[in-house]
């Protein structure tokens, strides 16, 4: 089953308690996975209308921690995704925004040093 697939049986779940758990289990396989295009689409739909703002919230924030254990490329897109996709929304997420920032931030110092 594809990230859109499980995403959107995830939307799908009728109690918000077990959906947002289901949701951080998914993130933390696509972590694990490092792939940038399903990191992508997991932002994309975390943004979506589907998901309630409480929820999304709490996944971009814990996305943005979790983006630190990722491969400094795949770190680096996802986190340009995100902001870009937040950008639009940025006083909805603005704590979220500033993690995924200074992680980045921490990641490119990394590259410098």
């Amino acid at each position: 089953m594809g990230v859109q697939e499980q995403l959107q049986q995830i939307a799908g779940s009728p109690d918000p308690k077990q959906k947002a758990e289901l949701y951080k289990q998914l993130l933390g396989s696509l972590v694990q996975a490092a792939s940038e295009g399903d990191l992508n689409a997991f932002v994309d739909h975390m943004l979506s209308d589907e998901v309630p703002l409480v929820v999304s919230r709490q996944l971009l924030a814990t996305f943005a921690q979790e983006t630190s254990k990722l491969p400094a490329e795949v770190h680096k897109a996802a986190a340009t995704h995100a902001l870009n996709r937040i950008s639009p929304r940025g006083v909805s997420f603005l704590d979220q925004s500033t993690l995924i920032r200074e992680r980045l931030a921490e990641q490119l110092e990394k590259e410098e040093a």
